[in-house]
C-alpha cells in the first residue's frame, strides 16, 4: 500500500471512527526494546469487537451500519487479511520475533503456523494442519485465521483460534467475504468453521493456560 493510499484509509477511519487494535502493542515495543522474542495465548475479553486488516474497505467486508447501530468498536490491526468479528468464544495467539535478512510471507507463516499446530497437537488435538497460507484447520473446517506484520528488524504474527464463536455476531457483522479459499467452496459462516471447544470439552480459560504451556518458545 502506497503512502498516500495509507493517509487516505487513516482519513477515513477517522470519519468513520475505526480506532487501532491495541491488543498486543506492549509485545511489540518490548521486542524492539530487548530483541528478545515473545509470546502470548489469551481469551479475548473485551466486549464484540470488529476488526479489519490493514487494508481492508471496512464498507465491503463488514456491515458497519449495523456495527454502528450497535454501538461495537470498530478496529484495524496492523496485519493483513478480511475483517473479523471478536467476542468471547476466541483465544489470540501472538507472537513477536527479530527478523533479519530476506523471508518470504509464505515462509514467515509456515514456521509460526507450524508453531501453533504442534502445541495443539501435545493437546490431543486431532491433527490441525494449514490450509492456503495462514487459515488453521481441522479437516475443511476453519479454526483459525492469522495476519502478518512485518517492519525493520521485527515480525509480529497473531491468530484468532475459535473455541466457542458467536456466530450470530458474525452473521451480522460479517457479509460473505469478497475473497475466499477455495477450500471454502462459498459455505456459510457457519458451515466453514468448527469449534475448539467442541473438540477439547475445555473452557476458553483453560484452553488459553493449556496451550500457553503446550507451545513452548516462540519459533
Amino acid at each position: 500500500m502506497t503512502s498516500l493510499a495509507r493517509q487516505s484509509l487513516a482519513t477515513r477511519d477517522d470519519v468513520l471512527g475505526i480506532r487501532p487494535w491495541t491488543m498486543d502493542e506492549d509485545l511489540i515495543e518490548r521486542v524492539r526494546e530487548t530483541g528478545l522474542g515473545e509470546g502470548r495465548v489469551a481469551p479475548w475479553l473485551g466486549p464484540v469487537t470488529l476488526v479489519l486488516g490493514s487494508g481492508s474497505k471496512a464498507e465491503v467486508e463488514a456491515n458497519l451500519g449495523a456495527a454502528v447501530s450497535d454501538g461495537v468498536p470498530i478496529q484495524r490491526r496492523r496485519g493483513g487479511g478480511c475483517a473479523v468479528v471478536l467476542d468471547r468464544g476466541n483465544l489470540i495467539v501472538s507472537a513477536v520475533v527479530p527478523a533479519s535478512g530476506p523471508a518470504s510471507i509464505r515462509g514467515r507463516f509456515d514456521r509460526f503456523s507450524s508453531w501453533v499446530i504442534e502445541g495443539l497437537g501435545r493437546l490431543g488435538l486431532p491433527v490441525a494442519e494449514r490450509r492456503e497460507v495462514s487459515d488453521l484447520c481441522l479437516g475443511d473446517r476453519k479454526i483459525g485465521g492469522a495476519a502478518l506484520y512485518l517492519e525493520r528488524g521485527l515480525a509480529y504474527y497473531t491468530t484468532t483460534l475459535l473455541h466457542s464463536p458467536a456466530l450470530h455476531s458474525w452473521e451480522r457483522y460479517l457479509p460473505h467475504p469478497p475473497r475466499e479459499p477455495a477450500y471454502r467452496r462459498g459455505r456459510s459462516h457457519a458451515e466453514f468453521v468448527t469449534s475448539l471447544g467442541d473438540e477439547t470439552g475445555m473452557t476458553a480459560l483453560e484452553l488459553s493456560s493449556r496451550l500457553a504451556e503446550a507451545l513452548g518458545p516462540v519459533p
